[in-house]
């Protein structure tokens, strides 16, 4: 046994939801879950919380997790839970809920359905990169080494470390959406058209609310980097993200995930001050007793285990 911790879903898909780098289906789910069944004690989420809380958690504890508030999970993954009496935290970036066209997901749907295979949008995008930006792009490349970038994620292929390392590192938020939003312009597509199935509605979060489940914090506009914002800016993210969730559920959530495992010192501090009490990493390091870093496995890994 290796918990307790959260077991960490994103994407799925089916029913008109289509494939896409590390999505799963229905099936894969299932099977997911029975395996976790049987490796650990799979507890309800708000009992989670409550172990959580009074330091009463074992090694063999774990709990679902959703990030990102995706209707493909409420259309794939909630039904599922429902059949098997389960319940999970689901950590919700709120900015789409407030007409917001979050280009994250976007840009993820984008490289996953207007190209041949993940490689064909990479090689376009590495491409583009270094045709627009030149030796900004070109020369921290000639000194990157892929295999060293992002360990903790063994998942990643060598492409997906070299986009993540233009995307998070060199380019700045500005030019990665400029070079992303040339792309999606020169393919015909449309931003806001792409967005509008993307998300769930404050509708599907209110009636997980009433099943049972736990809605908790992931920040308003979920920013990739984290710990480069001010204290300020980390401060209205997660204050604006509560107020929001406030609202929509009628109480204040008590739970978070950090969107892509970055935070600093200062956002513990806020998220303390705005009352969350248990808080999520997305890898397995260890929480240090720290209630706002419970480690989380990826569900990837388990698939592939079982896939041996």
């Amino acid at each position: 046994m290796n918990g307790p911790l959260g077991i960490m879903f994103h994407h799925f898909h089916g029913q008109g939801h289509l494939p896409g780098q590390g999505s799963i289906s229905q099936h894969d789910f299932k099977q997911i879950l029975e395996y976790l069944k049987l490796t650990y004690d799979l507890l309800p989420a708000k009992e989670y919380l409550n172990r959580a809380q009074d330091d009463s958690l074992g090694s063999s504890h774990a709990c679902l997790t959703f990030d990102d508030s995706l209707r493909c999970q409420y259309d794939l993954a909630m039904p599922v839970l429902s059949d098997l009496g389960l319940t999970a935290f689901w950590f919700v970036y709120t900015s789409p809920m407030a007409g917001h066209v979050e280009r994250l997901e976007v840009y993820r749907h984008f490289r996953n359905s207007c190209y041949e295979d993940i490689e064909d949008f990479y090689s376009t995008f590495f491409r583009a990169a270094e045709t627009t930006f030149g030796t900004k792009v070109i020369a921290p490349l000639a000194a990157f080494s892929p295999q060293d970038y992002l360990s903790d994620y063994p998942f990643y292929s060598t492409s997906d470390r070299i986009f993540r390392y233009l995307r998070d590192q060199v380019l700045s938020a500005w030019e990665y959406d400029r070079l992303m939003d040339d792309l999606i312009a020169a393919s015909g597509q449309d931003l806001s058209a792409i967005s509008e199935a993307l998300w769930m509605k404050v509708e599907h979060l209110q009636k997980l609310h009433q099943q049972g489940h736990v809605i908790g914090l992931h920040s308003h506009s979920h920013p990739m980097n984290m710990e480069r914002l001010t204290e300020d800016e980390q401060h209205q993210e997660y204050a604006t993200n509560h107020r929001i969730l406030t609202e929509i559920l009628g109480e204040p959530p008590t739970t978070m995930s950090h969107p892509c495992n970055r935070y600093t010192g200062h956002t513990l501090s806020i998220l303390t001050k705005l009352g969350i009490t248990l808080g999520f990493r997305a890898d397995t390091a260890p929480s240090g007793g720290s209630h706002l870093e419970h480690p989380r496995e990826d569900h990837s890994n388990i698939a592939r285990s079982l896939a041996q």
